[in-house]
């Protein structure tokens, strides 16, 4: 089962990842970091919003290469986790009020088992040198990427804000009781 932990940027999505896969879990990263990186080493200051749809090409391609390894890795784990999905690349575009048609048309093909979604939380949040935005704007963010999620998933839950182990017994525990 494809299962997409998505949310605010600094909500926390992270330490949920690292916590299943402490638990034994198999779970996939977040691409954005190494993306975020690579363009800071080209010079850009912020590469997704001086160059988005480059930026988003390559999160996309990274993205749906996770999505293809987890989907034919089905059989080999009950669940794989993956830190973000790839609708959260069209989410980003609709934050700037851009369109990328082909890729939204490929998300009616492309679906997750579960999705989880972690909303802003002020009190966690932290900038570091991958994370450029401010809060406000991973609040502006947030209804974007629920948008996205719930228009082709019917299966999407918000985590709530609680410690990294309650989000896991929380995820966990709604898993169990879906396959119930």
């Amino acid at each position: 089962m494809k299962v997409v932990i998505s949310g605010s940027p600094g909500s926390g999505k992270t330490s949920v990842i690292n916590a299943l896969r402490e638990k034994g879990h198999h779970c996939y990263d977040e691409v954005s970091r190494s993306v975020i990186q690579w363009g800071a080493e080209q010079g850009y200051k912020n590469y997704f919003l001086e160059a988005p749809v480059a930026f988003s090409e390559k999160i996309w391609t990274a993205r749906m290469e996770q999505y293809n390894q987890a989907t034919q890795q089905q059989h080999l784990h009950r669940y794989s986790f993956l830190d973000r999905g790839l609708h959260d690349s069209v989410a980003y575009l609709h934050y700037l009020n851009q369109q990328h048609d082909s890729w939204e048309a490929q998300l009616q093909q492309h679906t997750y088992d579960k999705v989880f979604l972690l909303p802003p939380w002020e009190a966690i949040y932290t900038k570091d040198q991958q994370r450029l935005e401010d809060f406000s704007t991973a609040k502006a963010l947030y209804p974007h990427l629920s948008t996205i999620y719930k228009k082709y998933h019917a299966a999407v839950w918000e985590v709530p804000a609680d410690t990294v182990q309650a989000r896991v017994e929380f995820i966990l525990q709604t898993l169990e009781n879906e396959q119930s």
